[in-house]
């Protein structure tokens, strides 16, 4: 077998893809995955602000995964996906232990929980998964990102941090699952008077099955990204070139 090409941060996803076999021998053994192709896309531009349209946030889609229960186990999560096109970020928004929680993925994250989800893919097909072990929840690395979150019947946004992610792998009742795990994280709104406000985050590790790795690397690839900002109907003078044009300081 032939292994996956693995992309680094800092250049374009070219043409990934994200496949499995299909397990026999079993009534719900898993299916295969389709292959799902990432081309260079509004993320490539060279616009050096992150803005990739000057529009307000909108939904664009839904993904399931499955997290860490406050008594040991884990349940099954709906998260709204959306994009906030002014900022380039991508923003998972989810319920949990009685919290809302928003994690925001910019540029360079989703590439990283993309690259980490194809490794992990590889490693599951060739049977390479240990199901021991203490350095399995960062086998493919780290990512950065923004965090808020906050009391069910509040505001989410009474606490924020910038949790450095752990992407990798784990079992749960012999069961393998992609992670992307939240550690534990200082409140960056927490001021000398502010006593009242939680310290830190939970940690929470969100679980995936492939086939709920395989939706969440769809709706955040740069391919789909660009398909949603098209779909739009922009006008060109709320696009990056268009916006640089505008703001430009007059020449006298």
């Amino acid at each position: 077998m032939k292994p996956i090409t693995i992309c680094a941060f800092a250049i374009i996803l070219a043409s990934l893809s994200f496949s499995c076999k299909t397990t026999s021998g079993s009534s719900s053994g898993s299916s295969s995955l389709n292959k799902i192709n990432i081309f260079a896309s509004a993320e490539s531009r060279a616009d050096k602000s992150d803005m990739i349209a000057n529009i307000d946030d909108f939904e664009i889609g839904q993904t399931s995964m499955g997290i860490n229960k406050l008594l040991g186990g884990i349940e099954i999560k709906d998260a709204v996906v959306r994009l906030e096109p002014r900022v380039n970020a991508v923003v998972l928004d989810f319920t949990a232990q009685g919290n809302v929680f928003k994690l925001s993925l910019k540029k360079d994250a989703r590439a990283a929980i993309i690259d980490a989800a194809l490794r992990y893919n590889d490693a599951f097909e060739q049977k390479l998964l240990e199901k021991k072990g203490a350095k399995r929840n960062a086998a493919y690395g780290t990512a950065a990102s923004d965090l808020s979150w906050g009391v069910l019947s509040l505001l989410s946004n009474n606490a924020k941090a910038k949790p450095v992610l752990k992407l990798g792998y784990t079992f749960v009742n012999d069961a393998p699952y992609f992670t992307i795990t939240i550690p534990e994280s200082d409140n960056i709104l927490l001021g000398s008077d502010s006593d009242y406000m939680v310290k830190k985050s939970i940690t929470l590790t969100l679980h995936y099955t492939r086939a709920q790795a395989e939706k969440l690397v769809e709706l955040i690839s740069p391919e789909n990204i660009a398909d949603e900002i098209a779909a739009k109907n922009v006008p060109e003078d709320l696009l990056p070139e268009g916006q640089a044009e505008i703001n430009a300081p007059d020449v006298y």
